[in-house]
């Protein structure tokens, strides 16, 4: 019998996970959650072994709002979380390692007074545009660090 999901909550999602899940990864494996905003909150989450799965598993389309947090994990020790929100042409970059670090782009010249919005899972929240990415420097961050588990070095990150 399988357990009843908490009241109020979106139905997990579980997928990719043969092998049994990390063990058959020689105890490596990457947790992915990934939010999607339009027409409604879809929430989904998946047990990937390789940094290509995790490519192929979280396309953003267009410019839709989408929250993604992917963590890279050995046995039980955390080897980085890497979140990404992203909301119309704009992202906002976490990355933690064992402290937090966000990300801007240190060739922004315009100084934009707007706020960007973006969705999470319980809120609406809004960041300065200067403490905001593009969507394709985000993907960049991302792609970089799922490669490598480094900071993409043409962006500042604090």
């Amino acid at each position: 019998m399988r357990p009843q999901q908490p009241t109020g909550s979106a139905p997990k999602e579980s997928i990719r996970e043969e092998g049994g899940g990390a063990r058959g990864y020689g105890g490596r494996v990457f947790e992915v959650e990934t939010i999607r905003f339009a027409s409604g909150r879809r929430l989904e989450n998946l047990n990937l072994k390789n940094a290509k799965e995790v490519l192929e598993a979280i396309q953003p389309v267009g410019d839709l709002p989408v929250f993604y947090t992917v963590e890279h994990v050995k046995g039980r020790v955390s080897l980085g979380c890497f979140k990404v929100w992203f909301s119309g042409s704009r992202a906002l970059v976490r990355l933690h390692e064992h402290g937090e670090h966000y990300v801007t782009d240190p060739a922004l010249l315009t100084v934009q007074a707007d706020e960007v919005v973006f969705d999470d899972d319980t809120e609406v929240f809004t960041r300065r545009w200067s403490e905001t990415v593009t969507r394709g420097q985000a993907q960049a961050a991302f792609s970089h660090w799922l490669a490598t588990g480094g900071r993409l070095e043409s962006l500042a990150w604090s």
